[in-house]
C-alpha cells in the first residue's frame, strides 16, 4: 500500500489508514473522485454542499477538525501536494486512494496533515505490448423529488378562508377566483408551476475516455485521454438573452512514464494537463436556488410570451426566480492546469544493502480567468381594455448583452525533495528508515504581492523496527517552516 512518502505492507503499517483500490472505484462508475469515496471508508465523510456540476464535495477524516479553519484534509497526488479541485482529477487515471487518519499516520506531514491525508496514486505503464482501453458512459441527473405549488386557484381559495375565519373578508373577489380556475386567461390569471416552467426533468453527462498501456525493461508508459461533460437542471429559454444553466465540461491528458536506465538507476515523469469550463447563473446562487424557486407567488408572473416578452403581473413584492436569474445573469470561468513531476532514484547497495536515494520535482502551473454576461430587460404587465383586449404595458427597455471580466488567478508552485531510504531484514528483525528535507514556493500573480512566495520548508524523519512482523516500534517526525505572506490584500 502506498503510505506517507513511501510504500509498505498493510501488516505492518501501525498507523490508521484504509485503501480503496481502483476495482472498487470501477465498480461504482462515477464521473468525479468525491462521489467515488462515498461510502468506501469508515471515518470518512464525503458532503455535498451544491448539486452544481463540477463542484467539489466537503470531506471530512474522522469529523471535524478545527472551529476556526477549514477541515479539509491534505491532498496528495503521486507523492506532491495538490490544491485544485479534486473533482478535477479523472477517476480512470486513478490506480488506488490511501486514506491517513491518526497522528501517527500523519506525523511526517507536519501542520499540513492536521485533518488527515487523502493520497491519490495514478496509474503506471506495465510491461508487455500496448493495451489500448476506450471506456465510455452516458447518464441522467434526475430530481428525486421537487416540490410543486398548488397553484393559484388553490392557493387564493385559502386565503380567503384564511380571511372568513380571521373576520378580516376575502382578498380575491368570486369572480377573479373563477378565472383562476377554469384559467380565462393566462396573462391576465396565471398559475405558474416554477419547477416545471424553470428546471428540466432529468439532464445529462457523458463520459469518454481512452488510454494505452505497456512497457518493456526498459521503460513503462501509461497515457490517457479523458472527457466529460455534465449540464444542470435549468431550462434554457430565448426570452432569456443567455444561458442560465450550470454546465462543465472537462478535458484531461496525462503520461506517466518510468524508465529503468542501470540496474541502480531509475526515474520517472508525470505529466497532467486539464482544461475545464464551468458555465451558471450568477443569482439566486446554489445554496439558495431551490428556495427562492418557491417564493413568489403563482400568478406573480406567466413566464415568456410567443415574442419572448416577460410577462409579470405586479401583484407580488417577491421576486420570481425568472426575475432572479434575469438580474445576476451567468458567468464562464475557463481554468486550466499542467503538473510535471521527475523523479530520480538510485540505489546506494555498493554502501550498504537497503539503502538508496531519491530526489523529486515537480512544477505545477494553474490559471483561471473568466468573465460574467448580463443584460438589461423589460418587463411586459397584461393590462385589460373596456373591449376585452389586452394591453402590455412595458416597463424598462430590453438591452444587449455586456460582458464584464471576473478576477482571475494565475498561480505556479514549485515542489522539490531530496532523501535516504532504508529498508533491510536481518533474520526476524526488520528494519527501515527515512530522512527526507522538502521545500515548497507558490506565486500568486494576481495578488497585491506577486513578487513574494509562500514558502514552505520541512524535514521528514522516520524509523521502524518490527520483530517477526508481531511486534512493533515506529518513529516519525515532520518539522515545518511557513513563510506565508496575505496573498489577498
Amino acid at each position: 500500500m502506498v503510505v506517507a512518502y513511501g510504500t509498505g505492507k498493510k501488516s505492518t503499517f501501525t498507523g490508521s489508514a484504509s485503501v480503496v483500490k481502483k476495482e472498487s472505484l470501477e465498480k461504482i462508475k462515477a464521473s468525479n473522485v468525491t462521489q467515488a469515496l462515498q461510502g468506501q471508508s469508515s471515518g470518512v465523510q464525503v458532503l455535498n454542499n451544491s448539486g452544481e456540476p463540477g463542484e467539489d464535495a466537503t470531506i471530512m477524516i474522522r469529523g471535524i477538525g478545527s472551529m476556526n479553519a477549514s477541515s479539509s484534509p491534505l491532498y496528495v497526488v503521486d507523492g506532491t501536494a495538490y490544491d485544485g479541485y479534486l473533482n478535477a482529477i479523472n477517476p480512470n487515471d486513478i490506480e488506488s486512494v490511501t486514506i491517513l487518519k491518526d497522528a501517527s499516520a500523519t506525523a511526517v506531514y507536519g501542520v499540513k496533515g492536521a485533518n488527515g491525508v487523502l493520497i491519490i496514486t495514478t496509474k503506471k505503464g506495465l510491461s508487455g505490448k500496448a493495451t489500448v482501453t476506450y471506456s465510455g458512459s452516458f447518464g441522467l441527473s434526475v430530481p428525486t423529488r421537487l416540490r410543486h405549488n398548488i397553484g393559484s386557484y388553490a392557493y387564493l381559495y385559502y386565503q380567503n378562508e384564511m380571511g372568513y375565519n380571521d373576520g378580516t373578508g376575502a382578498t380575491t373577489s368570486f369572480e377573479d377566483l373563477m378565472k383562476y380556475r377554469y384559467h380565462f386567461n393566462d396573462y391576465l390569471y396565471p398559475s405558474m408551476d416554477y419547477a416545471d416552467y424553470v428546471l428540466k426533468k432529468y439532464s445529462p453527462k457523458t463520459e469518454h475516455n481512452v488510454s494505452v498501456r505497456g512497457g518493456n525493461d526498459f521503460v513503462k508508459y501509461y497515457a490517457s485521454v479523458g472527457y466529460y461533460s455534465e449540464d444542470g437542471l435549468v431550462k434554457k429559454k430565448a426570452g432569456y438573452g443567455f444561458n442560465p444553466n450550470n454546465e462543465y465540461r472537462r478535458l484531461s491528458l496525462r503520461t506517466n512514464l518510468d524508465f529503468q536506465f542501470t540496474k541502480r538507476l531509475s526515474a520517472s515523469i508525470n505529466i497532467d494537463g486539464r482544461f475545464e469550463r464551468r458555465q451558471g447563473n450568477n443569482s439566486p446562487g446554489d445554496n439558495q436556488f431551490f428556495w427562492k424557486l418557491y417564493q413568489a407567488k403563482p400568478w406573480s408572473t406567466a413566464g415568456f410570451d410567443a415574442d419572448n416578452r416577460y410577462i409579470v403581473t405586479g401583484t407580488d413584492p417577491n421576486p420570481t426566480i425568472i426575475t432572479m436569474l434575469f438580474a445576476g445573469g451567468n458567468y464562464t470561468r475557463n481554468q486550466v492546469t499542467a503538473n510535471t513531476v521527475f523523479s530520480l532514484k538510485y540505489d546506494l547497495d555498493f554502501i550498504t544493502k537497503g539503502l538508496s536515494a531519491q530526489g523529486k520535482y515537480s512544477f505545477d502551473s494553474f490559471s483561471d480567468a473568466g468573465y460574467n454576461r448580463q443584460r438589461q430587460y423589460a418587463t411586459y404587465r397584461p393590462i385589460e381594455l373596456e373591449d376585452g383586449t389586452i394591453y402590455m404595458q412595458k416597463s424598462g427597455n430590453d438591452g444587449p448583452l455586456t460582458s464584464s471580466g471576473l478576477a482571475s488567478q494565475k498561480r505556479r508552485k514549485e515542489y522539490a525533495e531530496v532523501s535516504l531510504n532504508y529498508a533491510r531484514s536481518f533474520g526476524d528483525h526488520n528494519v527501515s528508515a527515512l530522512a527526507m528535507y522538502n521545500m515548497e514556493k507558490s506565486r500568486y500573480y494576481e495578488s497585491s504581492f506577486a513578487d513574494v512566495p509562500h514558502a514552505y520548508l520541512g524535514f521528514v524523519g522516520r524509523a521502524t523496527y518490527n520483530y517477526k512482523s508481531r511486534y512493533f516500534l515506529d518513529f516519525s517526525i515532520g518539522i515545518n517552516a511557513v513563510s506565508y505572506t496575505h496573498l489577498r490584500a
